[in-house]
């Protein structure tokens, strides 16, 4: 948003105050000057006459000019194709700067002739290509035949003598972007009056041709004024001037008094030629749906629930956004129907996102306008086009206002004010906060009741009251203070455990990985096979890209396009993880995964053979994990996946299952998911630590190391194809009790000396009495029970 200077100085008096010193006043307040720029800037200007214009005696495009500027005559040689005799021009002297182009004016020697200046294009001083021609753009600045020759103030003269300033408000302050209220808001932060008077000089009104019916309540308010007889023309050159200070160029009168009023008062107008309208009924729609051609010449599909202004049903303006190309004016207009509206913000906002359509007019409705001031921007258009279009009727104004504007007093007690802010401010500097702001109020018994402007939609609740308070009285107010608290700062129990995740695995020299949480729906149902991966998914309603358009169920499709991206940067030897959140349509949840690619150990003089990941490096990392969480092994089951799962290899990859409940899966990655995400051997693991967290775990103890010998025995079972190790082990611990220290596979061999159902598993068991010597006698005894133990529950025999 800019805000010319020169034209809000026309409202309140700020000639007291450098741009810099304003700009951090207003900044400081809190309307936040994000810039300050200058139309043109340029010293040691002046406008010359062009006396003579010879071509240079060394050059095919240079000529020597002979140039008055009054108080002298200077030789300037000037390579621009435009220049000529009898021409007007702007001149920068020798010794002028020109910011725009960091150039210094000096002196010169150009192909023997001598040049005692420049003359100047407006692209040169700093003016925007915008509001430039292309004549103006490729040469010099022609000025009119009446400007004054010695003038040394040529950027006046052209009304390029403004700064701007660039505005960032809050979404919230949208009453500042029209030019009025920031000049209330100037007055307010500097304590100074604002001449607000605004002149409205009207013939006697027509009796109104049009009629207006509401059709939608999001449009409570609506207003038509017809103005007869117009000449389309160009703008006087103040008009032109205010707004290309404030960013916009010149397209006609017509239109630009309409933009001028919108600038000025925050109100945007439509203008109808009348003479294309269909009728002279207007009514505002939520229920159509079809085709509409917009100014700008494009075809855009509206939905319903978008916001319509109708004629005999026909499609006229896109609510509070843009015109119908049908109803536009054009240098044959005569006849206008004007508009003025409250549209409802958010419906604006949702139709203007959709169609990728914005436009001034959707800014001011989506932050909010000042609806009492419709009727006082319709009267000031008529008046403006009566002074310089030449129109000739103006009919009385035909509208609907479906409520009153009222608004309610805010309470709010100097108590609370000094409470919340922790000041001691009196009642009388609170009020005259409130006097600053125009804020009416009445005060009894230390307690304000305050009914803001209207142009204020902000304001609402007390705090924001109090916010207004402490901005303009200075937030040197506020004294600093150390928080004070009881509580002692902890981490909660999830938070040690996603702490103790991370460290472990960092630690086992893994990377962590950052993904988006949207994908695509290319990916969106892969690898969601743990219950919490199992519900709808969740899709955007306006996603950028349809790419990132779904919130993912499952981090596992996120890490494998890290490794494909990984693998075309050369990088095939990955080892990573990603803690973060998946989400259905039910629940969000936290997943850890983790990614093992390429090669687990390199080439070196150590070793001359390097070896590929596979499913047991991934297990003993994630068993290592689960320990270290205080999850031992028998609170989980690892079961095989299915022959027809899509996503894991059969056969080497398993959920982890805790009763019915899948929380884990582990294993190497389905040949065709692969192929899918053009990676190369891979294994993943997911596991739900939402659940996680909720497991009681084992508490650690410390356990003296024996000090007496343990014995070991080796034993190699027969047993069924089907049965596990994992189930051997829990055996041989429950019938071996706490005499059994350690059990741990050896070998599982599977081959030509077994039968076709079998095959053979060798454990080492590890005996150990903390309290004395095991004897002979005492681990051939227990050893047996394991072993009828071993046949009973699994059918497991000695291997002869």
């Amino acid at each position: 948003m800019d805000i010319s200077l020169k034209w809000l100085s026309q409202y309140i008096d700020i000639s007291a105050y450098e741009p810099t010193d304003l700009a951090e006043k207003i900044t400081i307040a809190g309307v936040e000057v994000e810039r300050i720029k200058y139309l043109a800037q340029g010293s040691k200007l002046v406008i010359g006459e062009v006396i003579s214009c010879e071509k240079h005696p060394d050059s095919d495009h240079l000529h020597a000019c002979q140039v008055d500027i009054g108080s002298e005559i200077l030789q300037i040689v000037c390579g621009a194709a435009n220049v000529k005799a009898k021409q007007k021009v702007i001149v920068s002297k020798v010794g002028a700067y020109l910011p725009a182009v960091n150039l210094t004016i000096k002196k010169g020697n150009i192909r023997g002739v001598e040049s005692n200046g420049m003359i100047c294009s407006l692209l040169e001083l700093g003016v925007d290509k915008k509001f430039l021609n292309e004549e103006q753009i490729a040469g010099i600045e022609e000025l009119d035949p009446l400007a004054p020759v010695g003038n040394e103030d040529p950027l006046g003269y052209l009304g390029l003598d403004d700064v701007i300033f660039e505005l960032k408000p809050t979404p919230n302050r949208g009453d500042v972007l029209s030019l009025l209220s920031f000049a209330y808001e100037v007055g307010a932060i500097l304590g100074l009056k604002v001449k607000d008077k605004i002149e409205v000089k009207l013939p006697k009104l027509a009796k109104s041709s049009y009629t207006v019916g509401q059709g939608s309540p999001k449009c409570p308010s609506f207003a038509i004024k017809g103005v007869s007889g117009v000449v389309i023309k160009e703008s006087p050159k103040w008009l032109q001037n205010i707004l290309r200070s404030s960013g916009l160029r010149s397209i006609n009168n017509v239109v630009d008094i309409g933009n001028y009023v919108m600038l000025l008062l925050g109100q945007p107008l439509h203008m109808y030629d009348a003479k294309k309208l269909a009728s002279r009924h207007f009514v505002v729609k939520d229920n159509l749906a079809g085709d509409f051609l917009a100014l700008d010449e494009q075809k855009y599909k509206l939905e319903v629930g978008d916001l319509i202004v109708t004629n005999a049903d026909r499609f006229s303006c896109l609510a509070g956004v843009m015109g119908a190309y049908e109803t536009m004016i054009d240098e044959n207009t005569t006849d206008l129907a004007i508009e003025a509206a409250l549209f409802d913000g958010i419906s604006v906002r949702r139709t203007s996102q959709r169609l990728q359509l914005n436009s001034d007019s959707s800014t001011y409705f989506i932050r909010g306008v000042d609806e009492t001031r419709a009727l006082l921007a319709l009267d000031l258009a008529a008046s403006l086009l009566v002074e310089y279009a030449e129109a000739k009727l103006v009919e009385e104004t035909s509208s609907y206002a479906a409520v009153a504007v009222t608004k309610e007093a805010i309470k709010l007690s100097v108590e609370k004010v000094n409470k919340v802010l922790g000041t001691s401010f009196t009642a009388s500097e609170i009020a005259s906060v409130f006097k600053r702001l125009n804020f009416a109020y009445k005060l009894e018994a230390s307690v304000f009741s305050v009914v803001p402007p209207n142009y204020r939609k902000d304001i609402q609740i007390a705090e924001d009251l109090i916010e207004e308070i402490i901005r303009l009285l200075g937030f040197e107010h506020l004294k600093s203070t150390y928080p004070v608290t009881e509580n002692v700062g902890y981490l909660s129990m999830e938070q040690k455990k996603r702490r103790l995740i991370r460290d472990y695995l960092l630690a086992q020299g893994l990377d962590e990985a950052l993904s988006y949480s949207l994908i695509s729906p290319k990916y969106s149902e892969d690898f969601a096979v743990l219950s919490a991966s199992k519900g709808e998914s969740v899709k955007l309603l306006h996603p950028l890209t349809e790419e990132h358009s779904i919130m993912r169920k499952t981090l596992v499709p996120s890490l494998l396009l890290a490794s494909n991206y990984n693998h075309y940067h050369k990088e095939d030897d990955l080892a990573i993880f990603e803690l973060s959140k998946v989400y259905n349509s039910k629940e969000e949840v936290e997943h850890l995964a983790i990614l093992l690619s390429g090669n687990i150990t390199s080439l070196s003089w150590l070793s001359s053979k390097q070896e590929s990941v596979n499913y047991y490096h991934l297990k003993g990392l994630v068993s290592g994990l689960l320990k270290k969480l205080g999850i031992e092994p028998s609170r989980y089951q690892l079961v095989r996946v299915s022959k027809d799962d899509p996503y894991y290899h059969f056969g080497r990859a398993a959920l982890i299952k805790t009763g019915s409940k899948v929380w884990g899966v582990l294993g190497e990655v389905h040949p065709r998911m692969l192929k899918k995400y053009d990676v190369l051997k891979t294994v993943v693991c997911e596991l739900d630590l939402s659940y996680l967290y909720q497991l009681k775990s084992s508490p650690v103890r410390f356990v003296s190391p024996s000090l007496y010998p343990a014995v070991v025995r080796d034993i190699a079972l027969v047993v069924a194809k089907k049965v596990e190790a994992q189930q051997l082990i829990k055996i041989v611990k429950k019938a071996g009790k706490s005499l059994v220290n350690a059990c741990q596979v050896l070998d599982v061999y599977e081959g030509k000396l077994m039968a076709d159902s079998d095959k053979s598993i060798a454990l080492r068991i590890t005996y150990l009495d903390q309290n004395k010597t095991l004897t002979d006698s005492e681990v051939n005894a227990l050893h047996e029970e394991v072993l009828k133990a071993l046949e009973k529950e699994a059918q497991a025999v000695l291997r002869s």
